[in-house]
């Protein structure tokens, strides 16, 4: 095998490599699970497509089990291309903007407060990412993100829409943990 050169290696090797070591720590922190989801399983569930069936054994390891929470962070956090486990930037006013590995995620008001925008500005090349996940206190969040435009992924969260204001609601939160899959 060759040596992995980091001028030649892209964000998805990266991923894969601190995925592959992230496995294996946890193999030998706990060789033999619980009856949690495995994982596999918390991997499939982590790199699932946008429109993708959802396990619903892994959902109810995940909502029941905080072992099994804690280790899918952890695969999260490997298979992402940009991962903040709290706001490494946070600002007042009408731009909240946070650091999120490699990308800048900026939410926008309309002013009257009664429509935010997220704008994820970063590297689109060689796949931008997927879907944003959040996480803060047991409470979770998940959007499919769509193609972006240039450099750019602009989302508009209507909060007439339970996934995109529970995800607004989650970003408002320094604490909270976000993952760009």
């Amino acid at each position: 095998m060759a040596p992995l050169e980091p001028a030649r290696a892209d964000l998805r090797d990266i991923a894969a490599a601190h995925l592959a070591r992230t496995l294996a720590e946890d193999a030998l922190r706990d060789p033999a699970p619980g009856r949690g989801a495995s994982l596999h399983d918390l991997l499939i569930h982590a790199a699932r497509a946008p429109g993708a069936p959802v396990s619903l054994g892994a959902e109810r390891a995940l909502r029941t089990d905080p072992t099994a929470a804690a280790r899918y962070r952890r695969v999260l956090a490997a298979l992402s291309l940009g991962h903040s486990p709290a706001a490494l930037a946070a600002s007042t006013g009408p731009t909240l903007t946070r650091a999120v590995g490699p990308y800048r995620l900026s939410l926008h008001e309309d002013g009257a407060g009664a429509a935010a925008a997220l704008l994820i500005q970063g590297p689109m090349q060689p796949a931008p990412p997927q879907a944003i996940e959040v996480h803060h206190e047991g409470e979770e969040a998940r959007l499919d993100l769509p193609d972006p435009i240039g450099a750019r992924i602009a989302i508009l969260l209507d909060p007439a829409r339970a996934d995109t204001s529970a995800l607004e609601r989650l970003l408002r939160r320094p604490a909270a943990e976000i993952f760009l899959v």
